[in-house]
């Protein structure tokens, strides 16, 4: 019976996913005022919608595995870990910037142009098993931004395999800084150039 209930459950969000993405593509191209509006009831909806499993595929963005992520990774691009301050404080991927999709802070890539729109950027969770890393993705390639990668294995599948990681540290900041110039991103107390030629 447990099983049932978790594969009908999966169905539902699955579904659920699906209906989302459809109105807020439909809402998007006839009126661009109402993008925060949407991304808002997906974060409401989002705790039902994290019980399904990713999609292998998300319109707008190249799904990759490990070894291309850690491909991005050598040749500068931005990582953005959108799990919450919980899970990253627990460990994250070296050098990736917080930005919650859950919370406030994820709409900064909407309303900010402190990340060029050709910038290469990688949207990672913690497994296949969390669907947020899909939306966050689909969102940044709504939004205008050319170059987008969503890591679906994410950060369990990086950890397994000893990549560069972190752990949280009180004096770290991590987000992408609204006053900065588009070329640079505010990671870990400094900044670094954000588009080398990817």
């Amino acid at each position: 019976m447990k099983l049932f209930l978790n594969t009908l459950s999966n169905a539902l969000s699955n579904v659920l996913l699906n209906v989302l993405l459809s109105v807020y593509r439909n809402v998007w191209d006839s009126n661009r005022s109402l993008p925060i509006l949407i991304l808002a009831i997906f974060s409401i909806v989002s705790p039902a919608v994290s019980l399904a499993e990713a999609p292998k595929t998300v319109v707008g963005a190249e799904t990759i595995g490990l070894e291309r992520a850690l491909d991005l990774y050598h040749k500068g691009a931005v990582f953005i870990d959108v799990r919450d301050k919980e899970s990253w404080k627990y460990g994250h991927i070296e050098g990736a910037v917080h930005l919650d999709f859950n919370d406030d802070e994820f709409v900064i890539l909407y309303v900010s142009d402190a990340l060029d729109k050709e910038t290469p950027i990688v949207f990672y969770c913690d497994s296949p098993l969390s669907t947020t890393g899909a939306m966050a993705s689909f969102f940044a390639a709504s939004w205008g931004y050319e170059n987008v990668h969503f890591f679906r294995e994410g950060y369990y599948a990086w950890l397994a395999s000893d990549m560069p990681m972190q752990l949280y540290d009180q004096n770290e900041t991590a987000h992408v800084a609204m006053t900065s110039p588009a070329s640079d991103i505010s990671v870990a107390g400094g900044s670094q150039p954000v588009n080398d030629g990817l």
